[in-house]
Order: structure tokens, then sequence, then C-alpha cells
């Protein structure tokens, strides 16, 4: 169900030199790069992405961090979006 989770970061390559090694030991490695974001993964699931923020400001506990439910169809996508205004969201 859950597509990724991105992280956002203030010190974007610290940040992927770290994630490098944390996670290469799960067999995880840099699957997308954005030249501001990159998604881990390891073809088995769910990804971790760490990034900048899109707004381009500082990343903080809340700026930058995302959690993408996976979807399987654009139908689903605004149907959920729908379904969310409809209960308040």
């Amino acid at each position: 169900m859950i597509g990724y989770a991105m992280l956002g970061t203030n010190q974007y390559e610290k940040a992927l030199g770290f994630y490098d090694k944390l996670l290469a030991p799960v067999g995880a490695k840099r699957m997308m790069d954005f030249g501001v974001s990159t998604v881990y993964g390891n073809g088995k699931g769910a990804m971790l992405g760490v990034g900048q923020p899109f707004n381009k400001e500082t990343a903080t506990y809340g700026n930058g961090t995302m959690i993408a439910l996976a979807m399987p169809s654009k139908e689903k996508v605004h149907e959920g979006y729908d379904l969310a205004l409809k209960l308040g969201g």
C-alpha cells in the first residue's frame, strides 16, 4: 500500500552518503535521481526518498516529509481524493 516515504534534508549530498551506506545492507540502492531528490529501493516494495523540500524552503519535521500511497489507477486516485474531501480532509 505504501509506495514510498520521502524525507526532507537541508544537507542533500551528506544525506546521500548516509543513505547509500545505511541502506546497502538491505540491498537498496539509488533507483531514481532528480538532482534535488533521490529515491532508494531494492525492487521488493516501498521505496525511500530523500531530498530538498519541493517548496525550496528549509526542511523541518513536516516540510519535506511525504508518504505516497500506491494506487492501481488514476481513477482510484481521483476517487480517493474526492472521498477525502467529502470526509473533511
